[in-house]
């Protein structure tokens, strides 16, 4: 029997864990029998929608594991002023304490903490202007860097950031009035093809050429916490290794300077 696809393997799960046949359940949504079968196979992608009618007729009361199971992004709550300064408080520390270049950005490419070696090696490549919680930051970053880096490298970081952004914009909330959403979308540039996000990263091979310096690094993306931590899954932190001796010997002179 072919493996379920996530989405699939939830429903089938929770509708026989309740004894409702699939008959039933797509009565109680609204379905046909035949799709809702589809969708449970991985042979019909749900729409956001009906992922919502089918989480609902279940009783499923963590919509976020649903959404996430079928590829689409849970929306996150609205956080207090309090807690967004405590848990910018947490990532200016776990970010300073990488003993690598290191930086971390919300859902949306805003650079929210880095390190003094990130801000070093980045300098090492001229007047780069680092802000924190400044809109259109990350973004300012990469066009930045863009001269120094080879262009399939910087093509690639592109499409994978953009890919992430407009993977948070396709979702349903009310945290960003229309006027910031086409803000982000002229920032962040056309959509990707399905194409160029369909396979997410999280390691990505830099390289970064120029001031008299080659550097060749790895670059590794993390999130935050688990689908039930949904606030700390507002940002990413990324990590910068030294992929051979050169890049490993500077970064060592980094981070021994003042």
């Amino acid at each position: 029997m072919p493996k379920l696809p996530p989405f699939g393997h939830l429903v089938r799960h929770w509708r026989r864990s309740l004894g409702l046949s699939q008959e039933a359940l797509a009565a109680h949504a609204g379905l046909s029998t035949r799709h809702l079968s589809f969708v449970e196979t991985g042979r019909a992608q749900p729409s956001r929608e009906t992922v919502e009618l089918i989480a609902t007729s279940l009783g499923v009361e963590n919509r976020a594991a649903f959404l996430e199971a079928a590829g689409f992004i849970a929306p996150y709550p609205m956080l207090e002023e309090a807690a967004c300064n405590e848990i910018a408080s947490e990532l200016d520390d776990l970010v300073a304490r990488q003993p690598t270049p290191a930086l971390a950005h919300d859902r949306l490419g805003t650079l929210v903490a880095f390190n003094p070696l990130f801000e070093r090696l980045v300098g090492c490549f001229g007047d780069v202007s680092l802000s924190r919680n400044a809109f259109g930051s990350g973004r300012s970053l990469l066009q930045a860097m863009k001269p120094f880096m080879p262009s399939a490298s910087w093509e690639t970081l592109d499409q994978l950031y953009r890919a992430r952004v407009f993977a948070e914009l396709v979702r349903r909330h009310d945290e960003i009035e229309e006027e910031g959403l086409e803000s982000l979308r002229r920032l962040w540039g056309p959509a990707p093809t399905p194409r160029e996000g369909a396979t997410p990263r999280s390691r990505v091979d830099l390289r970064l050429e120029g001031n008299g310096h080659r550097l060749a690094l790895e670059a590794y993306t993390l999130t935050l916490g688990t689908p039930q931590d949904i606030p700390l899954r507002n940002y990413r932190v990324v990590l910068l290794f030294a992929a051979d001796a050169p890049t490993s010997q500077l970064l060592a002179r980094l981070g021994r300077s003042p």
